[in-house]
């Protein structure tokens, strides 16, 4: 890479610089680096996408050539805070496609088995589940379907509804006491009555 050059008025770091300059030249050294910063999102923030690293990492990298060709880069931030909002950026915006294609097309997974329709299947009771959910909310239902109907990962599900992952996660865990305790209490009542 060339040598550190101040520039005038400028908050940004000569290394921001250079390293903006080797980007655009394909120096290894620069292209390391970026890389470097773009992994350590993968791998610290979306852990759960790692079969699509590959294309994320892909899609990245020609994201940050782009901006840098075209100047927009515009030295508000650092460049390493830069990239990483890129990356976030792009993450989300393929989670969130992702979300939309499942959607589209049914998760074989969350479907029940056409015997299990029958009201007197022991597979499913509609009437026993009927009961278990309904002192629950909208929200605490979509949760639940989401995490164990449709095996939506916590980070997808609070994309999905809007909220911290950490939020989904302590819902989830009360959901799912809550669910337990009514089990226990409906499941006692019709041992009780013969069922």
């Amino acid at each position: 890479m060339t040598s550190a050059t101040n520039h005038p008025g400028s908050s940004t770091p000569p290394d921001d610089d250079e390293l903006i300059e080797g980007y655009l030249k394909g120096e290894p050294s620069a292209l390391e680096r970026i890389d470097g910063w773009i992994d350590a999102v993968l791998k610290g923030r979306f852990p759960s996408l790692q079969a699509d690293w590959q294309d994320i990492r892909q899609d990245v990298r020609m994201r940050v050539l782009e901006n840098f060709a075209n100047s927009r880069f515009n030295r508000r931030s650092s460049l390493h805070t830069y990239v990483y909002r890129i990356t976030k950026n792009v993450c989300v915006d393929f989670t969130r496609r992702d979300l939309v294609r499942r959607k589209r097309t049914p998760n074989p997974r969350s479907t029940v088995p056409r015997q299990a329709e029958d009201a007197h299947s022991p597979w499913v009771n509609r009437d026993l589940l009927d009961k278990l959910l309904a002192g629950f909310s909208t929200e605490e239902r979509r949760i639940l379907q989401m995490v164990y109907g449709e095996h939506y990962s916590y980070q997808e599900v609070a994309i999905e509804l809007g909220m911290p992952e950490g939020t989904v996660k302590s819902r989830v865990s009360r959901t799912k006491k809550k669910l337990m305790r009514r089990s226990r209490r409906l499941l006692g009542r019709r041992r009780e009555q013969g069922y």
